[in-house]
């Protein structure tokens, strides 16, 4: 019983340490999950996004691969999504994976991030209810978890707020779209988005000059993006305001102007969405024939997705009223009865009856949380009597701790060489994202390559470092540490975007040397332009992955090649 007892203990005493060690942890996990996340929203092939992942499951440790697995999961569940466009038994296997993996990891900001997402894939195909759960759970965290754990916040505020706004919760949905302005950039297209959503609230609040003042941002926001598909969308928004304001010629040339782009950009669905409001206004101003000319451009895309049944009975009840206008009562009685089968439909997925019930589901879930937060302001002081009976137990048996360490020994040992090496990438990662959000001038290069020499120096006194202690052989086993100074060295990419931007900035001094010096090649042109830079012989050579004499007997090189070469450096001598 004794043992037992002594077991449980220390179980606990080593819980504590990892999540203790975790918590210091916390700052730089987030940072990795995040460019993660980034690099890889964009990707749409499975294959890419299987290598992407499995390079980085290679240079990962055992806590951060479980996180990327359920990343890579999400996104994959997406690919399929879209390649069916619909809900479809594959991705809601790969959504369930992720979300095993998540809750055994209690990563708050993870679980956000993989319910708004499994969330918006039932909602963006209408399918209201089973988008809900998610939904509510991932506004639940988002309410009672600190904002520095939350991962991608920008995304996962905005989309939450699509669907609590067209659920009917006005509210929640206003303060997520304004949470999400300010964790967006103004020059980032998602910026435009949030700005309509926040525009297309006010106006169905009947708040109109609030309505305007957003789509007019969004208008703006766009044109500074060059987002052509959400300008044409603030087109066809403000088309609203002016139809509101009886300003039908106006809405009518916005709305012609909105469904051109849409069209030349294929945004089909946009461009049923405009075609839906301009048939409406003909209609409005008795041009019947116009009215269901556009109206049936519209059901000819609406009609081909399911999950477009709740426009389908929009253009299907205007299409009704330019019968009865007609007098065509044939067609008004087959409009009824396909009216009646779409709206059977949308009872099941995204109707009237379906989003009352689920506001109220809404209401009904905010007041259990506020109780069940009461419950646990009464628990609080029996767990704090728990916890102390806990410590008073740890300390009793402080002394095994002794036992344990020494058997932990050698697992620490690698514990620290996978954090030093995770570190030193995590440094490596910060760099380039510092440089990937700059405007990108030379002198950003500059400060750039200064850190990368530095992080060099601190690569190579780690590695002998290790070389010279009782860890040497877990460096010789894996090879992190030197695969990691390898990554440091100028690649060809790297080395093609730094000449463009050096010739941009420096086109006198390249016209130079192209006049001058003939025949440079691009090895020559590497040293001559990180001197030019300001580096010295050691700084270039770490760098290009070379020794130091190497570069000095290719300047020597230069010297014998060029009689001018005295010129070559006059501008920005430097002595090692």
């Amino acid at each position: 019983m004794l043992k037992t007892y002594i077991y449980f203990l220390i179980s606990i005493l080593a819980f504590l340490f990892v999540t203790s060690f975790s918590q210091k942890n916390i700052e730089e996990d987030m940072i990795m999950l995040e460019y993660v996340i980034n690099q890889n929203k964009e990707v749409n092939d499975s294959v890419v996004l299987k290598n992407n992942f499995e390079k980085l499951n290679s240079t990962s440790n055992s806590y951060l691969k479980k996180n990327i697995d359920a990343i890579y999961f999400i996104y994959l569940a997406e690919i399929y999504s879209e390649q069916f466009d619909k809900v479809n038994p594959k991705s809601n296997q790969l959504y369930a994976k992720a979300n095993k993996i998540v809750k055994e990891l209690e990563n708050p900001g993870l679980l956000i991030w993989l319910h708004t997402k499994f969330g918006f894939y039932y909602y963006k195909y209408s399918e209201y209810q089973k988008a809900f759960p998610h939904f509510m759970y991932a506004s639940r965290l988002l309410d009672t978890t600190d904002r520095s754990k939350i991962i991608q916040k920008s995304n996962v505020y905005k989309l939450n707020a699509y669907f609590f706004g067209n659920v009917g919760d006005v509210e929640k949905s206003k303060n997520y779209l304004k949470l999400a302005l300010e964790y967006t950039n103004n020059f980032d297209k998602e910026y435009g988005n949030i700005l309509n959503g926040l525009g297309t609230l006010y106006y169905e609040n009947k708040n109109y000059n609030n309505a305007k003042h957003y789509f007019e941002l969004t208008k703006i926001s766009a044109q500074k993006n060059n987002d052509q598909i959400r300008y044409a969308k603030a087109l066809g928004d403000l088309a609203l305001i002016y139809c509101h304001n009886k300003d039908f010629d106006k809405a009518i040339d916005y709305l012609k102007t909105d469904i051109e782009i849409s069209e030349k950009e294929k945004d089909e669905r946009n461009v049923m969405f405009a075609n839906i409001r301009l048939g409406k206004i003909y209609l409005n101003q008795n041009d019947v024939a116009a009215a269901k000319k556009t109206i049936k451009l519209a059901e000819e895309y609406a009609s081909t997705k399911d999950y477009l049944k709740s426009f389908e009975l929009e253009i299907n009840t205007t299409l009704l009223e330019i019968a009865i206008k007609e007098n065509d009562s044939q067609e008004e009685l087959r409009l009824r009865r396909k009216l009646s089968d779409i709206e059977s439909h949308l009872e099941k997925t995204d109707g009237k009856t379906i989003i009352d019930q689920i506001n109220w589901d809404i209401q009904k879930k905010n007041f259990d949380y506020k109780f069940e937060a009461e419950q646990q302001k009464l628990e609080k002081s029996k767990l704090l009597k728990n916890a102390l009976i806990i410590i008073i137990s740890l300390l009793a048996f402080a002394i095994l701790l002794v036992y344990v360490a020494f058997r932990r020994k050698m697992k620490i040992k690698n514990s620290d060489y996978e954090n030093k090496v995770l570190s030193l990438q995590l440094d490596k990662l910060k760099s380039e994202n510092k440089l990937n959000h700059t405007t990108k001038t030379l002198e950003d290069y500059k400060a750039y390559l200064s850190e990368k020499n530095q992080q060099i120096d601190t690569l190579n006194k780690e590695i002998n470092q290790i070389q010279n202690s009782n860890s040497h052989h877990i460096e010789a086993k894996k090879g992190e540490l030197h695969k990691l100074l390898s990554s440091h060295l100028m690649t060809e990419e790297n080395w093609n975007n730094f000449k463009e931007l050096f010739i941009k900035e420096q086109a006198d001094y390249y016209n130079f040397l192209t006049t001058n010096f003939p025949n440079l090649t691009n090895s020559n042109l590497r040293i001559i332009f990180l001197q030019k830079l300001g580096l010295n012989n050691t700084e270039i050579a770490h760098l290009l992955g070379i020794t130091l004499d190497a570069v000095k007997k290719a300047k020597q090189r230069l010297k014998k090649k060029y009689e001018n070469y005295d010129t070559l450096f006059q501008e920005n001598s430097v002595d090692d």
